[in-house]
């Protein structure tokens, strides 16, 4: 059977691929190889087939984090190849951030992937991390990385005991516990929900302002996409005040 592809359909394989590596589920994520299909890391070696390339996809860098996410800068498409160029947040095991350019290759056969290359300097992932302080925008990238992997529980650890979290017109939830009680029901509406992360600023010492897009996937098969600007207030390393500037009514009609 021949498949007809349009313009910009190789880009959303690509886009939902992302996503799969974004939860770290590698077996889903290669469900969307062809069987021989070539993956090359860095300068690592070419990995040839869909098991070769879980074993390289472990041992290049997935057993050195546990958390990442990706942030789009910018996607082409052009006949069978798809060329992304984004930033990867990689959250390592002991928690510190790291932020590292890349671009990557996609060349496509029919809806599958034929080869992957990934165009980066990984080695920083490799080398402990300077002993520093902390900052406020590393934390504001570990908090966003938390709702890119629906994990609740972590995310309401970054809050203070009176912490405050507000979205649009609704009152303040205050408190982890009321947070977790409110997003567990509302995160269980959706597949995903992904953020493309366009600006991040410290504005001043205790606050971090996020300008992106918010992509909510809903469990019908329903996508809804808006802009939203987030503004974090900070309590030393934790976040006092949370406030989210969307209208994200119609993903909940």
């Amino acid at each position: 059977m021949t498949t007809t592809m349009f313009p910009g359909t190789r880009a959303a394989i690509v886009k939902n691929l992302i996503g799969l590596f974004e939860r770290m589920d590698v077996d889903t994520a290669l469900s969307n190889f062809t069987e021989d299909a070539h993956y090359r890391f860095g300068n690592y070696p070419p990995a040839i087939g869909k098991q070769a390339i879980r074993e390289a996809t472990m041992a290049s860098h997935l057993d050195y984090i546990k958390g990442i996410s990706f942030d789009i800068k910018s996607m082409w498409e052009n006949a069978d190849s798809v060329i992304c160029e984004l930033e990867i947040n990689y959250i390592r095991n002991d928690g510190s951030v790291l932020t590292l350019p890349c671009t990557d290759i996609f060349r496509m056969e029919g809806d599958k992937v034929k080869e992957m290359l990934v165009y980066m300097d990984p080695t920083p992932l490799f080398t402990a991390p300077e002993t520093q302080q902390e900052t406020i925008l590393d934390i504001a990238k570990r908090l966003i990385a938390a709702v890119e992997a629906n994990n609740v529980e972590e995310y309401v650890t970054y809050f203070t005991p009176d912490g405050a979290y507000k979205i649009a017109n609704n009152p303040p939830i205050i408190g982890p516990q009321a947070i977790k009680d409110f997003a567990i029901p509302i995160m269980g509406m959706f597949s995903k929900v992904s953020h493309d992360v366009h600006n991040m600023w410290q504005v001043d010492a205790n606050t971090v302002t996020v300008e992106l897009d918010v992509t909510y996937f809903r469990k019908d098969g329903k996508v809804f996409k808006f802009p939203c600007l987030n503004i974090i207030r900070f309590q030393g390393n934790k976040v006092q005040e949370y406030q989210a500037f969307l209208d994200a009514t119609p993903a909940f009609s």
